[in-house]
């Protein structure tokens, strides 16, 4: 009887617990970033910003992210760096149990001498 009453609160505390956790963030932001000839860009910064909220993601080696996000308003960009034009910035709203796709497509910087 005891046995089955302590299993029993394991039971619901292991329950509980999960659902904190997966309550925790509201709906998923993910997406690729991409050159203008669709070929997939690597290493790239996205930042996400929201009330209170600040984070910077890098595009992983086949060109996509993903980020877990609360319920609210955000704005995701890429800045200008390493060769590519930053993006425009872009407004979103995270709702629960969605997930938001959004693709970045860059133009990159030419370097070369005979381009003003």
């Amino acid at each position: 009887m005891k046995l089955t009453f302590l299993t029993i609160i394991f039971v619901l505390v292991i329950s509980i617990s999960s659902f904190a956790q997966s309550s925790k963030y509201a709906g998923k932001l993910s997406g690729l970033v991409l050159d203008e000839g669709d070929a997939r860009v690597v290493n790239v910064k996205i930042i996400i910003e929201g009330k209170k909220f600040r984070r910077v993601i890098k595009s992983n080696d086949e060109g996509q992210f993903e980020i877990w996000l609360r319920k609210g308003r955000y704005e995701i960009r890429v800045p200008e760096e390493n060769g590519w034009y930053g993006s425009e910035r872009k407004q979103l709203y995270i709702n629960s149990n969605k997930t938001f796709t959004h693709n970045f497509v860059l133009k990159g910087i030419r370097q070369d001498v005979d381009h003003p």
